[in-house]
């Protein structure tokens, strides 16, 4: 089964879920985050969500209380050199930023 079905089947990348902590997240903050915290496939979701059009300023926060936008991560990236977060700073790059 293909991995990403549901985005080319016409999900919205742009719908919020709600945590544990009740925090308003959408997938491509969960992405970012992912790639943020060095995780597999969190760059290749990330790059799917923002190519489908997720909204690259919408603002999440963690169950930690770390809050921002992917963007915010991506520059947060540039600033880190721990492996996988350079990535993320590089895709950010594609964004704009």
């Amino acid at each position: 089964m293909h991995r990403y079905i549901l985005v080319e089947q016409g999900a919205d990348v742009n719908a919020a879920g709600v945590d544990m902590k009740g925090n308003e997240t959408t997938p491509l903050w969960w992405a970012a985050w992912a790639v943020h915290d060095g995780a597999a496939g969190g760059l290749e979701l990330a790059t799917l969500l923002v190519e489908a059009g997720a909204d690259v300023n919408s603002v999440g926060r963690a169950g930690a209380g770390a809050s921002g936008a992917p963007l915010w991560l991506a520059a947060l990236a540039m600033h880190d050199e721990q492996a996988g977060r350079l990535e993320l700073a590089k895709l950010g790059e594609s964004w704009g930023i």
